[in-house]
C-alpha cells in the first residue's frame, strides 16, 4: 500500500509540475494591436533611440539594430526619412564618366560620409532603376530623350546638365523648367 501512495505523490507531482512549468515556458504573444498600442511603442523606441548618441547616424547609414531589439518580434515596421539623402548614391552618365567620377568625391555633410559611384548607361535604353542621379556633360540629344529624362525626374530622380555651350534648346529648357528672357 505504501509503494501505491508513493506511486500516487510521484504523479500528483508531475502533474504539478507539469502544470507550473507550462505557465512559466508559455509565451504570450499580443496579437490583435490597437493603433494606441503601436503608437506606444514607437514613441517609447524613439524616447530610447534620442537617449543614444550618434543613434540617429545609424538610422541614416541603416543600421537598425536597436530598433530591431527594442520593438515586439510580431511587429513589423517601415521607416522613411524624408531630406536626408543616402549613404550611397549612384550616379548615371552617357559621357565624360571620367571628369564626373573626379567631381563627385566622397563627401562628409552632419557627420556623415556620403559616397558617390558613377556608373556609365546608354540612354537609348531605358533609364536604370538603380541610378539615383544623372549628369549630363555637354549632352545636346535632349529632344530624344525628354520622355525619358522627364519619367525619370517625376519618379524622384536628380538631372543635372552642366553644359559648355548657350544654345538655347527648347526642349532642354522644358525638362528643367527654365524660361528664356
Amino acid at each position: 500500500m505504501r509503494g501505491f501512495i508513493y506511486l500516487i505523490e510521484i504523479a500528483v507531482a508531475a502533474i504539478i509540475m507539469t502544470l507550473v512549468l507550462s505557465v512559466f515556458l508559455s509565451v504570450k504573444v499580443k496579437q490583435d494591436w490597437q493603433k494606441a498600442d503601436l503608437v506606444e511603442y514607437g514613441n517609447n523606441i524613439l524616447s530610447n533611440i534620442k537617449n543614444k548618441q550618434n543613434y540617429f547616424l545609424d538610422i541614416l547609414n541603416e543600421n537598425l539594430t536597436e530598433i530591431d531589439f527594442s520593438k515586439p518580434e510580431n511587429v513589423n515596421y517601415g521607416l522613411e526619412i524624408d531630406g536626408s539623402p543616402k549613404s550611397k548614391i549612384t550616379v548615371g552618365c552617357v559621357d565624360y564618366c571620367d571628369y564626373i567620377q573626379n567631381i563627385l568625391t566622397p563627401v562628409y555633410v552632419n557627420g556623415r560620409e556620403i559616397i558617390f559611384t558613377v556608373a556609365q548607361f546608354d540612354i537609348a535604353n531605358e533609364i536604370p532603376n538603380y541610378i539615383d542621379a544623372i549628369v549630363f556633360v555637354n549632352y545636346t540629344d535632349y529632344t530624344a530623350q525628354k520622355t525619358k529624362i522627364k519619367d525619370f525626374i517625376a519618379r524622384g530622380g536628380a538631372v543635372i546638365g552642366i553644359n559648355a555651350t548657350l544654345v538655347n534648346n527648347a526642349n532642354f529648357n522644358d525638362i528643367f523648367g527654365l524660361v528664356v528672357t
